[in-house]
Parts: structure tokens; C-alpha cells; sequence
């Protein structure tokens, strides 16, 4: 094992090329076979496929409704793939797997540089084995993205302070990097894209006593890349959309950090679990790595490992004291942990492996988590996991068992004085598992997606037919029926789209009396063409007590949908391609109130 260790880790291009087939595996593996999870999939899916459907690419829509809670970015990316792949979930969810098999490339190259060949390919294998990272980077959503341009951007900016004074054509192009990869996370997520950069790059500059280096950073020159890159974007939006940059900069930015307006509140000590669980199956080995950190600030390598701890604890703590709080945003977190982590296996340049680990209980208490954890999972009640869904018990018992046999078998080596072996346990078991986690995700998208239901009955749903979602708004179903759907009762997070559309945009997208869905429904009764109104489960009771005429075509454990007549008793005759419930064939059938294209 110590020996596959150092070949793995001799050369740069060996270690990317493991990390690439290891991390690449675990993100890419049946990254498509699921069905988009609502919300957040269904709508960082949907916005780029509208983009192409309105041929605009400066201002996101979601629903046909301008949505100005992020910048483009990712939607960007995600309508290339579109182009040139299709429009379908594997495409969605590239950009996110992409990008943390980025950041695993990226952490095991810098910490190279920094600490060593062994722990930079290390810290990159713990990476792609956490659980939060894994998570993260299978899901369509913008945090991987961001939090692998940080990642290079910190670095960057790391690597051009600490190059030599004579040098002046690398460190110039570490910045150029930096700002590039700063300018690039805020127009995927905003300032916070900025922020985090030089949050950690100021306090290490600060705690160590070198704020006069800041003079080696060209922040005029690099100010300049930044908004050049950065400002067109803002600046077209601004113009074509009055209040854009107050509803962005204020609402979304500012009071998502200062306040609660968003409703996704925590305590303070809201990270603590999402540290614990998302670092898993290392999570017990990093309270050893920091406390090794702390005394080992001021040796050879206590530069680099200050560094590296201020910028894990400067980002932990930006985000617990923010009134917003979500998993995802702790992500630009874990490279430097990771490398810390690993530099507790690997505690000096040359040494030969992780015997550091060996006399101490952390890995002890690790490998005997996994044994309780396959334990646990073999035992659980039958009714426990069909609470969850029918389909996932057996999956469950296999994880269980496997998580019992490789925790074991870790517990074996290490008492055996294998420490290394001890250790590769905590990551095969990733590598092992995996698979069958995506297995059991794939059992849970009745439940979490609305896909069932949009795979079932989207050939059936004619261009002239009308769709109407009943007191909700199920972000994947407009992606899976390429078209917009009429909302009753429900603007949500469209609220600021919604301002932004003229009258009649309103009353024909967005109905709130019954008397206007009745119009709609009775003239899918009387009409040629047919309406298809699909609802939650929760308030399908609601919808059969005020319409009973309609009749049910289907149901997945989460929706279910209904229809005038039904689907596929007769055709529809050509009509308005937006199934408008107007009737006015003169009418926009995008629905959009900017006019821009």
C-alpha cells in the first residue's frame, strides 16, 4: 500500500490522472438516469433551456418571467451543453461534476506546491471521496461551480504572494488567474464570488504580519480584469431592466446575508453537522488535523499550514454568522481541510505514509463509526425505510452490509499495524457505496421528482393544449414539457418577475380566483383543446372537491395529474403553440413582458 502510495503520488501527471479516473467515476457514474429533484434542479435546468427558447442570453427567465436571483453563468454553461448535447439532466447536472472534479485536480496540484507530492495527491482523494462534495457535484445547482472557481482563485492569489521577487511574469500571471477565477465565481453566483477570496487572502496577509504585501496583488490593474469581465453583464441587465441592480445587489446580496428574508434561517452553529456529515467518512480525523495545524504554526511548513487553516475557518465562519444558510455554501471549505487532513497522515515531506495515524483513536473511532453505521443499516425496520420509499430496502441492506465488511476489515488492518490499509477502508468505502447510493436516489425521484409524471404524459400534451399547476409551482415540469405552464395561485419566487410583467401577462400566466380556472377548464370541456392541470398530492383533495369533472391520469407519491378529457381521446386542433388560455392568437407565446431577445 505505501508503496502504490508514492508511485500514485511521484509525478504530477500520475496523480491528476488518478484523481481524474477516481473523482470522474464517483460524480459522472448514471449522472443522467435521475429524474430532476424540485426545486432547485428543476429550476437551474429550466432557466438555460429558456434562454434558447427566447433566444435571450442576457436576461435569465424562469417560467418566462425575468429571474434575477443569480447572475448567468452557469446558465451559460449549461445552454451550451444544450446546444450541443440535448436538453436532459445529464447536461443540467455537467457543469456541477465538471467543476468538483476541477476542484479535486486543483487541491492535489496546489498542494503539491504547498506541502508535498504525497498530501496535495492525498488531499485531492479526500475531496473526492466527502460525502458533501459528492453530493453537491450530481446535483444541477451553482455551488460546485462556485466553490471550484474560488478554490483556484485563493490559490491563485496564495501562489503569486509567494512567488519570487525576480518573477515578475508568473506572479503577474498567478493574478491574472486569480481575477479571472474571482470575476468568473460572481457571474455565477455574485459577490460573494470576490468576497471569499479576499477574505481569506487578507487575513492570512493580516495574522501573519505582511498587509504590506497587499502592494504585490495589482488591485488596479487586477480591479480592471475583474470589472471588464464582470460589469457588461450588470450594466446591459441594469439597462434594459430598471431596479435590477438595487433588487440584485440589496435584496438578493445584502439581505440574504444581514437578514432572514429568504427564509433559510439557522443558528450559528448551523455548519457544525453540515461540516461533520459532509466531511464523512474523515470527519472524526479532522479535529487531529487541526489541532496539528495549531502546533505546527510556526515550523517549516506552518506558513502554508496557517494559510491553509485560516481559510477553512474564514469561510466557516462568514457563512454561520449569515442570515441565510444552505449545505452548499460551505463547499469552498473543504480544499483547505482536505489538505490539512492529509497532512495529518502524511505530517512530513518523505515520511512514509500514514503511520502517524496509527497510534492514535481518531481512525480507531472512524473505522468503528463505519461498523455501527452497516450495523444500524442492517437492523433498521422494514417500515422505517418504505416511510422513505418502497423500492430502497434492499438497497439499504446491501450499504449496511458492505459499510459492516469494509469497517471491519479497516479495524483488522489497524490492529494489525496496517495504518495505510486502515485508511484506504475510509475512502474505498466511498468508492464501493457509491454506486449504490445513486441507486437509492434513483428510487427516491417518485417521491422528490416530478419527472415520473412529465415522462409519462409529456407526448400526450399537445402544442395547442393548456398546462396548469394548482397551487404550486414544480420547476422541472415546464423543462420536461419544453413549454410554460399556467400558475394558479402561486408566484413564490417569481414575485419580482411578476411585477416586472405588463397586466395582461399576469392575468393570463398567473390566476388567482377559481372563477378564472373554471373559465379555463370548462373551456378545455367544451373546447377542441384539452387542459391538463397537474397538483401536489397534499391538495389534490382540493382540486377533485372544487372540479370534479376532471379526471385523474396519473399519480407519482409526490403529484399527480389531471385532464378535461382523457389524454390521448382525441386530438387537439392546432392552436397557439403557448396553449394560451386567452384564445388570442395574436398573443406573445413566451409570455415575456421584457421584449428582449
Amino acid at each position: 500500500m505505501k508503496r502504490a502510495f508514492a508511485w500514485v503520488s511521484a509525478t504530477g501527471a500520475r496523480a491528476a490522472l488518478s484523481l481524474l479516473v477516481l473523482s470522474g467515476f464517483i460524480e459522472f457514474f448514471r449522472l443522467g438516469a435521475r429524474g430532476l429533484f424540485e426545486p432547485d434542479e428543476g429550476r437551474y435546468a429550466e432557466i438555460p433551456r429558456e434562454m434558447i427558447a427566447l433566444a435571450d442570453r442576457i436576461t435569465p427567465h424562469l417560467n418566462y418571467v425575468p429571474y434575477f436571483e443569480k447572475p448567468p453563468l452557469v446558465y451559460w454553461m449549461t445552454a451550451g451543453l444544450y446546444r450541443l448535447l440535448g436538453e436532459s439532466p445529464w447536461a443540467a447536472r455537467f457543469p456541477s461534476a465538471f467543476f468538483t472534479v476541477l476542484a479535486v485536480i486543483v487541491t492535489a496540484a496546489f498542494g503539491r506546491r504547498l506541502l508535498g507530492a504525497r498530501v496535495g495527491w492525498l488531499g485531492g482523494a479526500i475531496l473526492a471521496t466527502s460525502l458533501l462534495p459528492i453530493g453537491i457535484g450530481r446535483i444541477a445547482a451553482l455551488d460546485a461551480v462556485v466553490a471550484s472557481l474560488v478554490t483556484i482563485a485563493i490559490f491563485a492569489f496564495h501562489a503569486a504572494l509567494r512567488a519570487a521577487p525576480e518573477s515578475l511574469r508568473r506572479r503577474d500571471g498567478w493574478l491574472l488567474l486569480a481575477y479571472v477565477a474571482a470575476a468568473l465565481a460572481t457571474l455565477a453566483k455574485g459577490p460573494v464570488g470576490a468576497v471569499l477570496p479576499a477574505l481569506a487572502i487578507a487575513l492570512d496577509l493580516l495574522f501573519s504580519g505582511r498587509l504590506r504585501d497587499l502592494r504585490h496583488l495589482s488591485l488596479f490593474s487586477g480591479a480592471i480584469v475583474y470589472l471588464a469581465i464582470t460589469a457588461p453583464w450588470f450594466i446591459e441587465v441594469a439597462r434594459r431592466h430598471p431596479g435590477f441592480l438595487e433588487y440584485f445587489f440589496l435584496h438578493e446580496t445584502l439581505l440574504r446575508y444581514t437578514s432572514a428574508v429568504h427564509k433559510r434561517t439557522g443558528s450559528v452553529f448551523y455548519y457544525v453537522p453540515v461540516l461533520v456529515a459532509g466531511f464523512a467518512p474523515w470527519s472524526l480525523l479532522l479535529p487531529r488535523a487541526l489541532t496539528g495545524a495549531w502546533r505546527d504554526r510556526r515550523e517549516t511548513e506552518g506558513r502554508e499550514v496557517r494559510f491553509l487553516a485560516i481559510w477553512g475557518t474564514a469561510v466557516f465562519l462568514f457563512f454561520s454568522f449569515a442570515g441565510s444558510k444552505l449545505p452548499g455554501y460551505l463547499l469552498p471549505a473543504f480544499p483547505p481541510f482536505a489538505l490539512l487532513l492529509a497532512r495529518a497522515f502524511v505530517p512530513r515531506p518523505g515520511a512514509p505514509g500514514p503511520a502517524a495515524l496509527a497510534g492514535t483513536r481518531w481512525l480507531d473511532l472512524s473505522l468503528a463509526f463505519l461498523v455501527l453505521a452497516g450495523f444500524v443499516g442492517l437492523i433498521v425496520p422494514e417500515r422505517i425505510l418504505a416511510a422513505a420509499s418502497k423500492d430502497i430496502a434492499g438497497a439499504a441492506r446491501v450499504i449496511g452490509a458492505l459499510t459492516l465488511a469494509i469497517g471491519g476489515l479497516g479495524l483488522l488492518a489497524l490492529r494489525r499495524g496496517r495504518a495505510a490499509i486502515a485508511a484506504a477502508c475510509l475512502g474505498g468505502w466511498i468508492v464501493v457505496s457509491a454506486p449504490l447510493f445513486v441507486c437509492v436516489s434513483e428510487r427516491l425521484e417518485d417521491r422528490y421528482s416530478v419527472a415520473p409524471i412529465a415522462r409519462r404524459f409529456a407526448s400526450r400534451i399537445a402544442p395547442g393544449d393548456t398546462v396548469v399547476q394548482y397551487r404550486g409551482y414544480a420547476e422541472g415540469f415546464p423543462f420536461y414539457l419544453g413549454r410554460r405552464i399556467i400558475l394558479y395561485r402561486h408566484v413564490g419566487e417569481l414575485l419580482d418577475g411578476y411585477r416586472r410583467s405588463n397586466p395582461k401577462e399576469r392575468v393570463r400566466w398567473f390566476i388567482t380566483e377559481k372563477k378564472d380556472l373554471a373559465r379555463i377548464v370548462g373551456g378545455g370541456r367544451e373546447g377542441g383543446r384539452r387542459v391538463f392541470v397537474l397538483t401536489s398530492r397534499r391538495d389534490e383533495p382540493d382540486l377533485v372537491a372544487e372540479f370534479p369533472a376532471l379526471v385523474r391520469l396519473g399519480a407519482s407519491a409526490r403529484y399527480a395529474l389531471f385532464a378535461t378529457r382523457p389524454a390521448g381521446a382525441s386530438p387537439s386542433p392546432p392552436g397557439d403553440p403557448s396553449g394560451d388560455p386567452s384564445g388570442d392568437p395574436s398573443g406573445d407565446p413566451s409570455g415575456d413582458p421584457s421584449g428582449d431577445r
